[in-house]
């Protein structure tokens, strides 16, 4: 039998809920937000031939930065983000200062703005910002901001699977936190869709596997060897190499261990008696 407390408190529940918008039920993604994902494109190879102007002023292609050795690091932000931008950047910028690994040294950066009305000029005094934040001078000469057409960043946007909308009501744009990792040649290697990915450790390996073994030393190779990157966590988890050598150790183990015994149980019926070994 219910207590008139506890009747009292489960008609409230119910006449609260009763009150509440459905919409506000459901907990709705909110309209400006639908479709402002990442699309994996992993195995792609971006629009290389795509022309924008980096943070000097000089008209480049996106083709400039491939071709070489190191990995590129790929950041879609805008200057005048009032928010999430400056998040995803510094939150990068904290990271990668515990990786021993620099922009123009071990791999590049490429920060692309969406906004086509940002300036070369703006976008220069942003990457000054954040290299004196990264506190590392030598990056300045790896790392690039680059502005360029609509036309030019929309297919360069969806070329590397970023959604991105103008909301009109909130002055700004709605976008992801992604991160890109490409390979030297170009190609879409993996994807950090969010800053609660932007580990140490998830970057200086993504760059590492992203370089095709051109950067790291023996010791990144076999970390790599023994752990593979996992996206549904986000986190470098035991790989099935590890777990084939296991059960290849475990057999070669079980065939020694069979062997001694084999041999054993030989030499032991050799040292008796032969009326003995016959019965």
């Amino acid at each position: 039998m219910k207590s008139p407390l506890l009747s009292m408190i489960t008609s409230a529940l119910v006449a609260f809920a009763a009150a509440v918008p459905a919409s506000a039920q459901i907990n709705e993604v909110p309209e400006e937000l639908v479709g402002i994902d990442v699309e994996q494109k992993v195995g792609d190879t971006l629009p290389m031939d795509l022309t924008f102007r980096d943070d000097a002023g000089e008209m480049v292609r996106i083709k400039d930065y491939f071709g070489g050795e190191l990995p590129v690091l790929v950041t879609l932000n805008y200057s005048a983000c009032p928010q999430l931008c400056s998040v995803q950047l510094n939150t990068l910028i904290d990271a990668l200062r515990d990786v021993d690994l620099t922009p123009g040294q071990d791999f590049t950066m490429l920060t692309v703005s969406i906004d086509p009305r940002e300036q070369v000029k703006t976008a220069a005094q942003t990457k000054a910002s954040y290299v004196e934040r990264y506190m590392r001078p030598a990056a300045a000469e790896g790392w690039h901001f680059l502005t360029g057409t609509e036309a030019n960043i929309e297919a360069f946007s969806t070329g590397i699977g970023f959604a991105y909308r103008w909301v009109e009501s909130r002055q700004e744009y709605a976008h992801p936190p992604a991160v890109v990792f490409v390979t030297p040649q170009g190609r879409i290697a993996r994807y950090l869709a969010s800053v609660a990915y932007y580990q140490p450790s998830n970057l200086k390996y993504s760059l590492i596997e992203a370089s095709e073994g051109r950067i790291g030393d023996v010791v990144d190779a076999i970390f790599l060897w023994c752990f593979a990157y996992d996206p549904t966590s986000n986190a470098y988890v035991i790989a099935m190499n590890v777990l084939r050598a296991g059960a290849i150790l475990m057999l070669l183990a079980f065939g020694w261990f069979w062997l001694k015994m084999r041999k054993w149980e030989l030499a032991r019926k050799a040292s008796l008696p032969t009326a003995e070994v016959a019965v």
